[in-house]
């Protein structure tokens, strides 16, 4: 059997989830308030997201979406910039965007034997520099 390897992307969503839970569970048990002092910052993960379908190669415009929705709350939770409230109506949009592109990027063709693409034989160069 062998391992399955995992993307960048669940790692970080993984990686996200995992914190949050922790956070969550250190507020509950110790009563420390954490969540208020990170929140400004949860577009950082849009950021780290974007950066990893970028350098990656798997989807540059989707990439750059992300990047743009990342630096953008992140602006506005800084009062840098200012977002209209209406914006707040359409933000469920997003996760739609995420959900189509993981179910997008999931998606191999299928072929049947008469139509499946022709591979092509490698060919392996000894010292002697024969072609095998």
């Amino acid at each position: 059997m062998g391992i399955v390897r995992r993307s960048s992307t669940h790692l970080l969503i993984g990686l996200i989830v995992l914190l949050r839970g922790i956070i969550f569970f250190v507020e509950n048990v110790f009563g420390i308030e954490i969540w208020m002092d990170i929140l400004p910052f949860w577009p950082i993960a849009f950021i780290l997201w974007s950066v990893i379908e970028i350098f990656q190669k798997k989807s540059i415009f989707f990439g750059l979406i992300l990047l743009v929705i990342g630096i953008t709350f992140l602006l506005s939770n800084f009062k840098m910039i200012f977002l209209p409230n209406s914006i707040w109506k359409y933000w469920p949009i997003s996760i739609i965007a995420i959900g189509l592109d993981q179910l997008i990027s999931r998606y191999e063709p299928y072929y049947d034997s008469k139509h499946r693409p022709e591979k092509r034989e490698k060919k392996h160069i000894t010292y002697d520099d024969e072609i095998i």
